[in-house]
């Protein structure tokens, strides 16, 4: 997975979790890292109030 099709799933699991009505507090974010790039970070995204 690449950094582009990464930051798309990120905001696809945002979307799902916003129509479940699942919510976070202010900071939370979810992360997805990748093997290939030395288990860095390649998307963030703010996780749904």
């Amino acid at each position: 997975m690449n950094s582009g099709d990464a930051s798309k799933t990120c905001g696809k699991i945002v979307d799902l979790m916003r129509a479940k009505k699942i919510g976070f507090d202010t900071g939370w974010t979810l992360q997805i890292k990748s093997p290939s790039s030395g288990s860095n970070t390649i998307a963030i995204c703010n996780l749904p109030k």
